[in-house]
């Protein structure tokens, strides 16, 4: 089942080609550009023309341009928060509890990355995502992809952190506890 990342991925890589390629970006390009296999890629293909997104024809994928006039032209800021149905809502208050009295149980590594997040917040608790995973990789922490990974899904998990979405990209947003 194809990610909406990977949507995202082949939408940004089919308007970076279809000014060289008029006629349709060929799947090859595509294939080698995303670095997925054969089936992953048509698996991607074929979701994303059922949405309506894209066409396929002759092995050339075209983007199909969304209708808008130009003189109507504004730009909506939309926030999204990502949760699951088990993460509890947002408490109202202003008051973040330091990592030592959460009432969940913490490991040292999110204690510290707790901490982190906490320093590289904006006065609204978000932090870009690429920020945060770039930190939590090669700032002191230094850890693998897959420890990052584990480690948000778990701060996520636990009620702690939360994932929005805003026009400017992807940000994590810190769970006023």
């Amino acid at each position: 089942m194809p990610t909406p990342h990977q949507e995202v991925l082949v939408l940004n890589t089919l308007k970076y080609y279809q000014a060289e390629y008029k006629e349709g970006v060929p799947l090859s390009i595509l294939k080698l550009d995303l670095d997925l296999n054969d089936d992953q890629l048509h698996e991607l293909i074929h979701t994303m023309k059922s949405k309506g997104t894209i066409t396929l024809a002759s092995g050339k994928v075209n983007l199909i341009e969304a209708e808008s006039s130009e003189e109507s032209v504004e730009e909506i800021t939309v926030e999204v928060e990502i949760s699951s149905p088990e993460t509890p809502e947002k408490k109202e208050s202003s008051e973040i509890l330091p990592a030592e009295e959460l009432p969940v149980e913490l490991s040292e590594t999110e204690r510290a990355s707790l901490e982190l997040i906490r320093s590289l917040a904006d006065e609204s608790g978000a932090v870009s995502r690429h920020i945060l995973e770039g930190h939590l990789l090669y700032g002191d922490l230094k850890l693998s992809n897959l420890r990052v990974y584990n480690l948000l899904n778990s701060l996520q998990n636990k009620g702690l952190l939360t994932r929005i979405q805003r026009t400017d990209g992807s940000y994590y947003r810190l769970l006023e506890i």
